[in-house]
């Protein structure tokens, strides 16, 4: 399984980039019909960042600070339909079918936990950003909970094309929220998240759900703020 990690999946170059794009309207309107604004659907095109931050808030990106964008399991095709799974609920049943069982949930969340310890130790990721990276997760099929044989799953950090030193000489928490300048990219979030998703139950993500919906409220309140002061208003 790939996992995206971040609340802010693009760089803060593309913010003073204005190029409009038809093939990003295109799988915009695919996605959500309705999402584009009377300016967009005038235009037939819109920026990448634009994009960019409406598949965070279509996705758990903008909630949860992860998102899956793909899976394989033994003897069917990639699956890469997980464009709007966004709630806890959702994310954790997705997650719950790919490993099979909680042995397995919980022997990744342990390699997960190692990953991120690891990273808050590091004096590399401490002054560099991480846009664009993910998580990849391995198991060997260990599908049966009544099995006693040994489960083998494995855990990396991929892609880190978009990764840059700050300037300045500053350091990044990697859990703030984004402001335009600040460089956080939300990468701890998403591992603390996923890490609770993996180990946690699904009786207790439909409790979370509620609250889940209300972060989503107010992360559409804010990307409207961010547009504004983007555009110039």
């Amino acid at each position: 399984m790939d996992i995206k990690i971040g609340s802010r999946t693009f760089l803060e170059s593309e913010v003073a980039n204005k190029h409009k794009r038809v093939d990003l309207y295109k799988k915009m309107i695919e996605l959500a019909p309705n999402e584009p604004t009377d300016q967009e659907r005038q235009d037939e095109a819109i920026t990448k960042l634009r994009y960019m931050q409406f598949r965070e808030r279509k996705s758990s990106s903008a909630t949860l600070g992860f998102r899956i964008e793909a899976a394989q399991l033994p003897g069917v095709p990639i699956q890469k339909n997980f464009k709007q799974i966004r709630t806890r609920l959702q994310v954790r049943r997705a997650l719950r079918h790919f490993c099979g069982t909680d042995k397995v949930c919980k022997q990744l969340a342990k390699r997960l936990r190692h990953i991120r310890d690891s990273v808050e130790a590091s004096s590399f990721f401490a002054c560099h950003e991480i846009v664009g990276s993910s998580v990849l997760l391995i198991h060997d099929g260990g599908t049966n909970p009544t099995s006693n044989k040994e489960v083998k799953v494995g855990a990396w950090l991929i892609d880190f094309a978009k990764c840059h030193r700050i300037e300045g000489g500053g350091k990044l928490t990697h859990r703030r929220p984004w402001d335009l300048g600040n460089h956080e990219d939300g990468y701890l979030i998403g591992l603390d998240n996923l890490m609770e998703l993996l180990e946690g139950n699904e009786e207790e993500e439909e409790g979370n759900d509620e609250n889940n919906n209300n972060n989503e409220e107010r992360i559409n309140l804010k990307f409207n703020e961010e547009k504004e002061i983007i555009n110039g208003k």
